[in-house]
């Protein structure tokens, strides 16, 4: 039997997992997915011109608080993590670039090696179980949790940390989803992304802007030159994230016709800025994230209940919707299990 289980090898999962171990506990994390990040994701892409990393996902993380500074400390030593840029300007609806004023001037840190090496270092020593996923808990006569997974696994636990999207959670833990102190969850609503990445020929990039924030655009809210983060990079590479209503309504669309939309989008508003034709990228690859960014996330930390037996909920929409946030959420529901288990 394990001390702790944890639904979920994101950045939360990870951060608390972390602080489990290096207590002592016994921890596992049960993780669908085929890898551990959830969206700090790093795609590797074969080209004429060598393997290019890629960030579908998160694109940068800040540093705010002391406990993600004191996480970051050796790895910025190791230059596993550095500066990006200090600040993103925003692409106005006519045309014209605007500076992001002193209050939102700070790092943007990101992994040259790739987003996904923040989650490969915290799961360093975690036992994490990959393509598992949780199909629902359910309490024991002893006080303890039963966790079942749609392959007809079944753990037992001391205690349950759920850190995928609120909605998912509560499905998880169905039979306890109406407790007042879970009632938070069910105001929390995700918005989807499609985030397309490009990669061109080994061309400088130009004039072409870093990283823009798209205002009052019906397609694009992000784009960014994420070849810019790499040490060596052999080629361009763009990354573009969609806006929330656009992505709601292409989610189930052909993808094909999808990438022409957001591609002939693109280079028509970044025309001005570069030579190179962005509707002709050499490849292209479209990824669907359904559960991209919490609308209204909340200021607790975690949320819990302590009967039957502990059983946490966390993530990115507690503590503030960003990298950072989630790591926070993490590392203080593991805390909060330690007390809840006596260590």
């Amino acid at each position: 039997m394990e001390d702790v289980i944890v639904v979920g090898a994101g950045i939360t999962g990870l951060a608390a997992a972390r602080i489990l171990r290096r207590a002592g506990l016994k921890v596992k994390l049960l993780e669908k997915s085929r890898g551990v990040g959830g969206r700090l994701a790093t795609r590797r892409v074969e080209t004429p011109y060598g393997t290019v990393s890629v960030d579908h996902g998160a694109q940068y993380f800040t540093c705010r608080s002391d406990t993600f500074r004191a996480f970051l400390a050796p790895l910025i030593a190791q230059k596993e993590v550095a500066v990006w840029i200090e600040s993103v300007p925003t692409l106005k609806a006519d045309g014209s670039l605007e500076a992001a004023s002193a209050e939102h001037r700070s790092p943007r840190y990101v992994c040259p090696a790739g987003m996904s090496t923040l989650a490969k270092h915290l799961a360093q020593d975690l036992q994490v179980l990959l393509e598992h996923r949780v199909q629902s808990i359910a309490p024991t006569d002893s006080g303890h949790w039963q966790v079942h997974t749609e392959n007809g696994a079944c753990e037992e636990a001391r205690a349950v940390l759920l850190t995928a999207p609120p909605a998912q959670s509560l499905v998880i833990a169905d039979d306890f989803a109406d407790d007042p102190a879970f009632a938070p969850a069910s105001t929390v609503d995700f918005q989807p992304c499609l985030a397309l990445i490009a990669g061109y020929g080994p061309v400088p990039p130009d004039k072409l802007p870093v990283a823009l924030r798209w205002e009052d655009d019906p397609i694009l809210a992000w784009s960014a030159v994420d070849s810019s983060k790499r040490l060596h990079p052999v080629s361009l590479t763009l990354v573009l994230h969609a806006q929330p209503e656009f992505s709601h309504q292409f989610l189930e669309a052909d993808s094909e016709l999808t990438t022409g939309e957001i591609l002939h989008h693109c280079a028509k508003r970044l025309a001005p800025y570069t030579p190179l034709d962005l509707a002709q990228p050499e490849w292209v690859q479209l990824h669907r994230w359904r559960y991209a960014m919490p609308d209204n996330p909340l200021k607790e930390n975690f949320l819990a209940i302590h009967t039957p037996a502990p059983l946490l909920m966390a993530g990115c929409w507690c503590a503030g919707a960003r990298v950072e946030g989630a790591f926070v959420s993490g590392e203080a529901a593991g805390r909060a299990l330690l007390q809840c288990l006596d260590r």
